[in-house]
Parts: structure tokens; C-alpha cells; sequence
């Protein structure tokens, strides 16, 4: 079975379908990215036809302002988030403005505690709900006490 089923070009570089490998009716849109072979892929949470179009457009202009004013299209996991903020530690320890003990505090934390918590998600989607939870999951996984 073809992957992508019940296409439409809505126009070039914006496409509606609908993925033959889900049993779902619902319809996508994939944005190719300018001056770049990548695209964005989105689910229109919609099976109607004239919904999904309009939500694909609001997508597509949402790609373009992400473009305009740089701001990131794909969101970033937690963990990759955190290994850029762990390497900028690494940085000032080497330019002697934090200790190097410091840095491997961090990495210990990241590595220990917070990946296995939150490492998989995407960063945007880690709200303060998520974060309230987080002693509950250190004591539940045996991970020591939390104030």
C-alpha cells in the first residue's frame, strides 16, 4: 500500500494527503522548506476535506513568518537542548569561569535525572505541568528524595 494516498497540490511545495499505513481518515499537509531538500510534515487533525485545506495554508504561513523572523521551524528534543547547554559549560570551564567540577555536576544531572524524565520530548511541549510532576517521578523510579 502507498504511503501517501488521496494527494493534492494545493500549491507548489504545499500538499495535502492522506497516509495509507494509518487507520485513520485524517489529512496531512507537507511543506517543502525553501532553499533547502527538506519539508515539513504536519497532521491536520481533520478527515474534512475543506478543513484540512484551510489548516494547511495556516500551517504554510506559519513556516514562512518561522522563516522570515529566524525563528526555529522543528522543535528540538529536551536532550539536545540539553547537550548544547552542557557543551557551553564545557566552554566557560575551559575559559576558567566556572570550575570543571561545575560542569560535571551538570552532566550528571542531564545523564541521571532529567533525560530519563523529560529527554525524549520536545522542548516546547515541557510546561510548568510537567515539571510539577517531577519529584513524584524521582521518588516513584528510585531516584532519591526531592525538596
Amino acid at each position: 500500500m502507498a504511503f501517501i494516498i488521496d494527494k493534492e497540490e494545493l500549491k507548489p511545495g504545499l500538499i495535502i494527503f492522506r497516509r495509507g499505513d494509518v487507520e485513520h481518515r485524517n489529512w496531512y499537509c507537507r511543506i517543502k522548506l525553501p532553499k533547502a531538500d527538506r519539508y515539513k510534515t504536519v497532521s491536520l487533525k481533520t478527515y474534512d476535506l475543506h478543513e484540512a485545506r484551510d489548516r494547511a495554508y495556516d500551517h504554510d504561513a506559519d513556516v514562512r513568518f518561522r522563516i522570515k523572523h529566524e525563528v526555529p521551524i522543528f522543535d528540538k528534543p529536551f536532550n539536545e537542548v540539553a547537550n548544547e547547554y552542557l557543551e557551553a559549560q564545557r566552554q566557560r570551564a575551559k575559559m576558567g569561569e566556572i570550575g570543571h567540577e561545575r560542569v560535571r555536576k551538570i552532566g550528571s544531572s542531564i545523564r541521571g535525572h532529567l533525560n530519563p524524565y523529560v529527554g525524549n520530548i520536545q522542548i516546547s511541549l515541557i510546561g510548568q505541568d510537567r515539571w510539577a510532576g517531577y519529584p513524584a517521578w524521582r521518588r516513584e523510579h528510585g531516584k532519591g528524595a526531592v525538596s
